[in-house]
């Protein structure tokens, strides 16, 4: 345990938020930074994220925030948020699930600094289903036949809301899509990257209406999500880019999206996990044998034999970060396969995944020793 306690640096936390100054010196001079999360519903992963953003865009220059929502929705909600210098609660279902007053915090700050320090939020997710206003601003820039082709999304998105659509009907709005792409000579490199992403949508629930194996539709979403953070750099030219999404995705492990930005050549990636202990999170309330989209507590399960959060508990670790890379040997405890807990909206069967090397996994891992639900936003428009 000697060794990882000797690679561990103390986080603190002071008024409820992080000092991250050991992070950004392990971050260095990384142009792409993957800002993980082990839930999408807790306080802690939201306040240390925010404030690794906050610090990196006081370093001069641009810096894009890309977030793992739909490439048009955030648009949208840029947009909004330039002309009101902020985002109404009302607006914060453009972001859900993360529906949570530390995540309108950090976009009433991104109102207040956005255009001082020249920060910029865009989407890199599909879009699906893509919002109607956007959809709506599509057709009125688009000639026929594209035009006719976003009409058939706006259907198809209104038939999804009432039963499954079959592959073959996913691939013909997906096709329809990109074969009439000439009809978007009118639009900016912008509005043909939403085009893009509502396709991908399309594609990705066709991969799951046939089960695919080859790519999975998880495989396909996290391709999809670094060629779109890659073209959303390409348009707004960052000095520094942090890519906001789970752990999953900005893992460097084979096939997610993590690993295909750190394969890329003009890239230098960092990849941030955060794991915890104990504590409580947000995710989607169970109802027989599903889920609604209602946001509830839920309890963390005990960290199991085997893996890395029970590693951590052993060796009494308080919240600290932890240089993966300087413990990539093999007299290292991370050096063994271990169980890691990862947790999306679904959180009723176990919270654990296969074991995978955590080395491999990330950069620098960030422990917290228990976590707080976030403090999720309700309205009379909330669905959630």
């Amino acid at each position: 345990m000697n060794d990882i306690t000797d690679y561990a640096v103390p986080l603190r936390w002071q008024d409820g938020e992080p000092s991250v100054d050991a992070l950004m010196t392990l971050i260095g001079d990384a142009d792409v930074v993957g800002l993980g999360e082990p839930t999408h519903g807790d306080s802690q992963s939201v306040r240390l994220k925010h404030a690794i953003v906050n610090r990196l865009s006081g370093l001069g220059g641009r810096t894009l925030l890309a977030w793992e929502r739909g490439v048009g929705g955030l648009e949208l909600l840029s947009k909004r948020l330039s002309e009101r210098r902020g985002l109404p609660a009302e607006h914060v279902a453009l972001m859900y699930p993360w529906v949570y007053r530390e995540v309108l915090d950090l976009l009433d700050w991104l109102g207040a600094v956005g255009a001082e320090r020249d920060v910029l939020l865009r989407g890199i997710d599909m879009d699906g289903p893509p919002p109607d206003d956007v959809i709506a601003e599509l057709r009125s820039n688009a000639r026929p036949p594209l035009s006719q082709a976003l009409l058939t999304v706006q259907e198809r998105v209104a038939e999804s809301e009432n039963h499954d659509l079959t592959a073959a009907e996913w691939s013909a709005m997906t096709q329809g899509l990109r074969s009439t792409a000439h009809g978007g000579a009118s639009l900016s490199r912008a509005d043909l990257l939403v085009l893009s992403a509502i396709a991908q949508w399309g594609e990705y629930e066709r991969l799951k209406a046939v089960n695919a194996t080859n790519p999975t539709p998880w495989d396909y979403r996290d391709q999809c999500l670094a060629d779109n953070l890659v073209t959303q750099r390409d348009i707004t030219a960052p000095d520094r880019v942090a890519f906001w999404a789970h752990n999953g995705h900005v893992s460097t492990l084979p096939a997610r999206a993590g690993r295909r930005l750190a394969d890329q050549e003009n890239i230098t990636y960092r990849a941030i996990g955060v794991a915890f202990g104990a504590g409580s999170f947000i995710a989607w309330e169970p109802r027989a044998g599903a889920y609604s989209r209602r946001l509830v507590p839920v309890t963390a399960q005990a960290p199991p034999a085997g893996s890395l959060e029970a590693l951590l508990q052993h060796a009494k670790l308080e919240d600290c970060v932890i240089d993966l890379r300087a413990m990539r040997h093999a007299r290292s405890p991370l050096a063994e396969p271990l169980i890691m807990r990862e947790v999306g909206l679904a959180a009723a069967g176990s919270q654990f995944v296969a074991p995978r090397l955590i080395t491999a996994s990330f950069d620098i891992l960030v422990w917290i020793e228990e976590l707080s639900p976030a403090s999720v936003i309700r309205g009379p428009q909330a669905t959630w």
